[in-house]
């Protein structure tokens, strides 16, 4: 963990990858007062030319964060997409967590539901992982 602008930052980099879509979650962020902790990711969408209404803006609707599969309160969500080329959909994100509400040493589960599929549970993309930050 690095510590800029007292923010404690631990790098992450897992990836998850499924229905055309790459999830990557690259850290978790707390302030030094460890009121909140911050997520940032980002999900690449990659499609054909004749399939592009295929292609749905990732919103707030399709972001779950769950601990022990109890979801948990996002506070705040920043989403940015853009077309870094013709056939890829980039969006990056920040989710903003109260750090009261989470469970010590147990892991949080972000996840990406997907659209119009009737079964969310095998095309979603998760990513598991820890941030305990070692609470003072």
């Amino acid at each position: 963990a690095v510590v800029v602008d007292d923010l404690l930052t631990k790098k992450i980099g897992k990836t998850a990858a499924g229905s055309g879509m790459v999830l990557k979650l690259e850290s978790v962020a707390t302030p030094m007062s460890r009121s909140t902790v911050v997520l940032r990711f980002s999900v690449e969408q990659k499609f054909s030319e004749n399939k592009k209404a295929e292609v749905v803006a990732l919103n707030r609707e399709r972001i779950l964060v769950t601990q022990g599969q109890k979801p948990l309160t996002i506070e705040n969500t920043y989403l940015e997409s853009s077309k870094p080329q013709t056939n890829t959909r980039l969006t990056k994100g920040l989710i903003l967590l109260r750090a009261d509400r989470l469970k010590k040493n147990a892991n949080i589960d972000l996840r990406i539901l997907p659209v119009g599929k009737k079964d969310p549970s095998k095309s979603d993309l998760s990513i598991s992982f820890s941030a305990d930050f070692g609470r003072r």
